[in-house]
């Protein structure tokens, strides 16, 4: 009787596990593809956009040549147009509500800052414009204590409490006075196991 009992609970986990997976096939499949292209490529233009960013603070501490310097951005550069060009495509041919268009203006400054415009046009037919060249959390708009602090309870919410998050953050303000950092970091690498 309880092997009966255990079989069904088995299969009925496997059902619930895998019913979204068989649901939705039919009609999503292709969408969900459409988005993977889409997604793909705006990760691949951010890499090449945070891999500019790399590269100037390497320039920067002297770890490079000028000449090394201004080829590799140049080449990322391009790569990074080009990329939200082929996702800006994606989404027009697969008929997807387009999430960027690229601004020739904002193109032409250059990639020494990541550069938004954002625009909203409301349905009396104005129009709302805002643009930013900094983001939170950089040099030119640093993050406050604050802000850091609920940044990263924010990102860690899903993985610990908010009393181990607080503890990591303790220890982390006070890293200078620690004497050995490993029995920290041993638990840090622990708790990625367990996540």
């Amino acid at each position: 009787m309880i092997t009966f009992f255990s079989v069904v609970i088995v299969l009925a986990s496997i059902g619930v596990v895998c019913w979204p997976l068989f649901r939705g096939m039919g009609n999503r499949g292709p969408k969900l593809m459409e988005d993977a292209e889409v997604m793909e490529a705006l990760t691949q233009k951010d890499e090449n956009l945070f891999a500019i960013s790399e590269l100037e603070s390497d320039y920067e501490m002297g770890n490079m040549s000028k000449k090394d310097y201004q080829e590799l951005r140049q080449t990322y550069e391009e790569k990074a147009v080009s990329l939200i060009k082929t996702a800006d495509e994606l989404q027009r041919e697969h008929g997807l509500e387009a999430a960027s268009e690229v601004d020739q203006e904002i193109e032409a400054r250059g990639f020494d800052r990541i550069r938004s415009l954002v625009e909203v046009r409301l349905t009396d037919g104005r129009t709302l414009a805002k643009e930013a060249d900094t983001s939170r959390g950089t040099p030119q708009r640093p993050f406050s204590r604050d802000d850091l602090r609920e940044k990263f309870l924010d990102c860690s919410a899903h993985l610990m409490s908010a009393g181990e998050a607080d503890g990591i953050l303790t220890t982390l303000s006070t890293l200078e006075e620690v004497r050995n950092v490993g029995p920290f970091i041993r638990t840090q690498l622990g708790r990625g196991t367990r996540a």
